[in-house]
């Protein structure tokens, strides 16, 4: 019998940072029985303005990272050919708000949008950085109206405890 913890996270409730390389503080051992986690999120933002020129076009979907100090999750390396562990746990989506409002949207991801991902051993680290990333995996996501930073999200998290 498996017990489910869920957790959101507001970007307006963050230790420091800002909304695409955030930091929080959250203390897992308070919440968290130790254990093998099955984790798995959703993830919305207020709305965005990107630029739809072909030079900008990777700034529609988006990556997240998420570094709760220890995952299961690998990112291929075609130069070296080899599997290196990533923080990287999604995708988000760009959902246009509407055809009449060309490059308004917002970042989302829903339960059925990404694979869940697993943890081996308890969370280890209290302060955690989630981050917007583009699809290189490094660059972080920009809304080219704000031009730094993505506008206020709120992620939600659910771990399965399953063992």
């Amino acid at each position: 019998m498996s017990k489910i913890f869920n957790m959101y996270l507001n970007s307006t409730q963050k230790i420091s940072g800002n909304n695409n390389d955030a930091m929080y503080f959250i203390d897992f051992s308070s919440v968290l029985p130790h254990g093998k986690y099955r984790c798995s999120f959703v993830f919305t933002q207020t709305g965005s303005n990107i630029s739809l020129v072909a030079a900008n076009f990777e700034n529609r979907p988006a990556l997240l990272y998420f570094n709760p100090g220890c995952n299961s999750n690998f990112l291929y390396n075609s130069t070296s050919r080899t599997l290196n562990c990533t923080n990287i746990v999604g995708m988000l989506n760009f959902i246009p708000i509407a055809t009449s409002a060309l490059g308004k949207g917002y970042l989302y991801s829903d339960k059925n949008t990404n694979q869940p991902f697993y943890f081996n051993n308890a969370i280890l680290n209290n302060t955690i950085n989630i981050k917007n990333l583009l699809l290189d995996g490094i660059t972080l996501w920009t809304d080219t109206k704000n031009a730094a930073q993505p506008v206020d999200y709120i992620i939600g998290f659910s771990f399965e405890l399953i063992e």
